[in-house]
């Protein structure tokens, strides 16, 4: 699996969409439930939307953004950690029938990954198809760069790295993705992606 960390203001960006760090958004369709820490001392909480049907762990805090472009709707979480450069990113699409007639899961799952990838000029360097709970589904890895800007201001640039997966379900694509600059991607990205689960 990947890491990321600037990805946040890239992968949301590539929604247009604008990250408020902090304090989690509370609301009627979306949950956050506090667990207790890991060995590593990091404060993991379990995120679930009853709109996207899903529910995953990610790092607290966790923030919340959403878009809405024609028959699309996009929500993304997005949990930062800057200790060791690494951002944790779920976001879900839901689309409307008359798009999803005119294209295939394949094809809608390929594009996700595309666009995430892209706007953190990266590049997708394995891929394979998998299985989630019944549900087709592309994990990958990717490389990309980081652009920053240091307490100098001047503009600084990094390598990231970073694991994803591209899940579709119903009429929904989600889109899981982790990175971290200038490292392999951590222990934490694997129990990030792998604990994520479609709800009924």
């Amino acid at each position: 699996m990947m890491k990321v960390l600037p990805s946040i203001i890239a992968t949301i960006g590539l929604f247009g969409s604008t990250v408020v760090y902090g304090t989690p958004t509370w609301s009627s369709s979306a949950y956050y439930i506090a667990n207790a820490d890991d060995k590593s001392g990091m404060q993991w909480q379990t995120v679930a939307s009853k709109h996207g049907r899903f529910s995953i762990l990610m790092p607290a805090p966790v923030s919340k953004t959403s878009q809405e472009v024609g028959s699309h709707r996009t929500v993304t979480y997005n949990s930062v950690l800057p200790a060791s450069n690494s951002n944790f990113t779920v976001s879900y699409t839901t689309y409307g029938e008359e798009y999803l007639r005119k294209h295939s899961r394949t094809k809608l799952l390929k594009e996700s990954i595309h666009l995430a990838v892209s706007s953190l000029l990266g590049k997708v360097v394995k891929r394979q198809a998998v299985d989630v709970d019944g549900c087709e589904a592309i994990e990958f890895e990717f490389e990309g760069h980081s652009r920053s800007t240091t307490h100098t201001g001047q503009e600084a640039a990094a390598d990231l790295h970073g694991i994803g997966r591209a899940v579709f379900a119903n009429d929904t694509t989600y889109l899981l993705l982790c990175d971290t600059v200038g490292s392999a991607p951590e222990t934490s990205c694997e129990k990030f992606i792998s604990s994520f689960k479609i709800l009924p």
